[in-house]
């Protein structure tokens, strides 16, 4: 919209002979609100603005309007855990530490050869891309451990006897801290997922890789989805 302006504003103000000092500042006020000093004291109730209005509407009923002022998918406001099902081989395993103050359940790949996980979560609606974040660590010492992951798609009403994982992320050579046990986040990017379908997924760790350094074996704390 284009400016709204008065023409000679000077010769409407008391005094003059033109005084019309209350239109003027009826008039003020109206260009005001025209050149965008739009708030809520001036917005009556009852004004019905359409949504359509809003900078950046996206026409799309899975996106909602974030406190970024963005618009975003519905589900992108929290992360879901992943729940790792079950090991490839006996490289990957389910076991428990006994620390100092608690008993932490986790996967542990054992050291110098190549294991397996698979997991599962469902896609929140309108997610169509997301970070697989983990959490790892080991058993005081410092060493390079490889992870990359793998994953694929099910909607409702496909096979879940796909013949092949849709996408494998690159490798990821990962430093892990030198201290006992510190926590250590890797990230992997997912894209083409779909809301609401079902992600199957395989956390691996390539062990077997001369990248792969780390002389004790690599400890799975968790692992949740991030919608972008």
């Amino acid at each position: 919209m284009t400016a709204y302006n008065i023409v000679n504003p000077s010769a409407l103000v008391a005094g003059q002979p033109e005084d019309i000092s209350v239109v003027l500042a009826n008039l003020q006020a109206i260009a005001g609100v025209l050149n965008g000093n739009l708030d809520n004291a001036n917005l009556a109730a009852a004004a019905g603005i359409a949504a359509t209005k809003l900078a950046g509407y996206p026409s799309d009923a899975t996106k909602v309007l974030k406190g970024d002022g963005t618009w975003g998918p519905a589900g992108s406001a929290g992360v879901t855990p992943i729940q790792w099902l079950n090991p490839f081989n006996a490289n990957s395993y389910w076991t428990v530490y006994a620390l100092t103050a608690w008993y932490p359940g986790h996967w542990e790949f054992t050291k110098d050869v190549d294991g397996y996980i698979y997991g599962q979560v469902l896609v929140p609606a309108g997610v169509t891309a997301a970070t697989l974040r983990v959490i790892i660590a080991a058993n005081a010492t410092s060493g390079v451990t490889r992870l990359s992951a793998r994953y694929q798609t099910v909607a409702d009403g496909e096979s879940l006897n796909f013949g092949a994982w849709g996408t494998t992320t690159p490798s990821q050579d990962i430093v892990v801290p030198g201290t006992a046990y510190r926590r250590k986040d890797v990230t992997f990017g997912l894209t083409g997922l779909t809301g609401g379908s079902y992600l199957a997924m395989s956390l691996g760790h390539e062990g077997a890789h001369a990248n792969d350094t780390l002389a004790v074996n690599t400890l799975l704390f968790g692992g949740w989805l991030e919608p972008a």
